[in-house]
C-alpha cells in the first residue's frame, strides 16, 4: 500500500488590540485581546501516512512514530510546536499514527504572528479528522490550550476575542472590519515571547488597565472617548472616527508590548511612526511583536504605502477586509 500525502496551508494571525490584564500565580500573564486570523503570510504542512501499523514504533520506549522535518533549520526537531500537538493528541486518545510531519516555513519567527500556534492547530485538526474515536470541540480546544496559549483561536476561523490565557475565545462577525484594508509589515527583526513578557513584568505597570474598546455601550465610548484617544496619541496609535461601513464604532489599536518592545528596538517605532504619516488611520504592534499591523480606509493610499516600504521590509501582506 501506498503511503496517504496531504498538504495543508497554516496561516498566522494579528492582535489589534492587546492588553495584559495580570499574572497568574503559576506565572502565566492573563491577556485581552482582538485575534485577526490572516492567510498570508502561511507555513505548508505536509502530511505523509504510512499504511504501516504503528505499533511496531511504539515498542521504543519513548519514542514517537512520529518523523518531523522542517525547512527552518533552527527548530528543534524534537522541541516544537507540530511534536508537541503530535504528543499529547496521542496521549490523550491512543490514536498514534505512524506519520511524517514536513514543515515550510513562511511564517516569520519572533513576529508576535503565531505561526507556531498554528502549526500545532493544523496537527491537531488532522489527526482528529482521522482518529477512530475523535475529540468533542470542548476536548479538542482543552488539548489545543494544554499545546500552547494561541493555539484554541487556530480552530476558529474568524476574529475572536481573546481572553485569560487563551481560554475565554468569543467568535466575532467576520465582517467587522468590512471595507478595511490592512497592511501587515515583518521587518528582519526577531523579538523573543519570554523576552517580551519578562521586560513588562520588570517595568511593573501598576495603573488598571480600561476595558476594550468593543465592550463599551456607545453611550459609554463617548464618556471614555477623550481619555482613550490621549492614551492612544502617547502610544502613537491612531483612532479612527465613527464609519457606517463598519459594524465598529471606533478603531482603537493598541499593545501593551509596545512600549518596552519599541525601546529595545527602535526601528519599529520608526515604522509605526512611518505608517501613521503616510495615512494608516491606525497602526499597532501584533502580539510580543516585531510585526506591526496598520489600517487603511483608502486601499489606495495603502497600496502606496507598500512601495514606500517594500525595499526595505522582507515581507509585506496586503488585504483587503
Amino acid at each position: 500500500m501506498t503511503a496517504l500525502r496531504e498538504t495543508v496551508s497554516s496561516g498566522c494571525k494579528v492582535n489589534l488590540y492587546l492588553r495584559i490584564t495580570g499574572k497568574r500565580p503559576d506565572g502565566y500573564h492573563e491577556l485581552d485581546s482582538l485575534f485577526w486570523p490572516l492567510k498570508d503570510p502561511s507555513d505548508t504542512l505536509t502530511f505523509t501516512l504510512s499504511p504501516a501499523s504503528s505499533s511496531h514504533e511504539e515498542k521504543k520506549k519513548d519514542a514517537l512514530p512520529l518523523h518531523f522535518s522542517c525547512s527552518d533549520q533552527t527548530i528543534h526537531p524534537a522541541k516544537n510546536t507540530v511534536t508537541t500537538a503530535y504528543r499529547l493528541f496521542s496521549q490523550k486518545t491512543g490514536f498514534s499514527p505512524a506519520l511524517h510531519i514536513h514543515l515550510e516555513k513562511q511564517v516569520p519567527s519572533g513576529a508576535g504572528l503565531g505561526g507556531g500556534s498554528a502549526n500545532a492547530a493544523a496537527v491537531l485538526r488532522y489527526l482528529n479528522t482521522r482518529a477512530p474515536v475523535p475529540l468533542s470541540e470542548k476536548e479538542l480546544a482543552h488539548l489545543a490550550l494544554n499545546t500552547g496559549a494561541d493555539v484554541p483561536f487556530f480552530l476558529h476561523d474568524c476574529p475572536c476575542r481573546v481572553r485569560g490565557i487563551g481560554e475565554d475565545i468569543l467568535p466575532l462577525a467576520t465582517n467587522l472590519l468590512q471595507g478595511w484594508t490592512l497592511l501587515l509589515l515583518c521587518p528582519d527583526i526577531h523579538v523573543a515571547t519570554s523576552w517580551a513578557y519578562a521586560a513588562w513584568d520588570a517595568a511593573s505597570p501598576s495603573s488598571s488597565p480600561p476595558l476594550s474598546p468593543w465592550e463599551f455601550s456607545d453611550t459609554e465610548r463617548e464618556a471614555e472617548h477623550n481619555s482613550e484617544e490621549k492614551e492612544a496619541s502617547a502610544h502613537l496609535t491612531s483612532s479612527a472616527s465613527v464609519d457606517k461601513r463598519t459594524n465598529l464604532h471606533r478603531v482603537c489599536c493598541y499593545n501593551d508590548f509596545e512600549e518596552s518592545v519599541f525601546a529595545a528596538f527602535p526601528k519599529l517605532r520608526t515604522y509605526k511612526e512611518e505608517l501613521l504619516r503616510l495615512g494608516a488611520q491606525a497602526a499597532v504592534m501584533s502580539g510580543s511583536g516585531s510585526s506591526l499591523v496598520a489600517l487603511f480606509r483608502d486601499a489606495r493610499q495603502a497600496a502606496v504605502t507598500v512601495e514606500h516600504f517594500v525595499s526595505d521590509i522582507p515581507h509585506l501582506s496586503l488585504r483587503q477586509l
